[in-house]
């Protein structure tokens, strides 16, 4: 019996589904994975931070990360003026997880593909 692959809709591509992460003594709250845009925008936002020509490069992308992990907190939904006003330690805590969250969302599925990619880079060498 031969299994029909699954083939891909643009229904796939734009639905971004949201997780909810927990972080104990703080509480638990709703995430999806960015879009394009919020990630250009992060960049965008992160460069207007007071002091950014000042940053060394790990500075630099720990802004951008953190203000990419902001947009892609769901609820509870802080605004930009919040954040600047909120418990440091906490935002701090909640927008690193999101971060981490994030980057093993793209191992997974760099794991899930390694073997192409690494038959690939093999086809290349050759």
């Amino acid at each position: 019996m031969k299994m029909e692959k699954k083939k891909l809709s643009l229904t796939d591509i734009l639905e971004i589904k949201t997780e909810e992460l927990e972080i104990p003594g703080i509480g638990t709250y709703t995430i999806r994975c960015p879009k394009t845009r919020e990630k250009i925008d992060a960049r965008v936002e992160a460069t207007k931070t007071p002091g950014w020509a000042d940053m060394s490069e790990d500075e630099r992308n720990t802004e951008i990360s953190r203000r990419l992990s902001l947009k892609m907190l769901i609820e509870p939904k802080i605004t930009e003026e919040q954040f600047m006003e909120a418990d440091y330690i906490k935002t701090i805590t909640i927008l690193d997880t999101i971060a981490l969250w994030y980057a093993a969302k793209i191992k997974e599925l760099y794991d899930k593909r390694k073997d192409i990619i690494d038959h690939f880079l093999t086809l290349m060498k050759e």
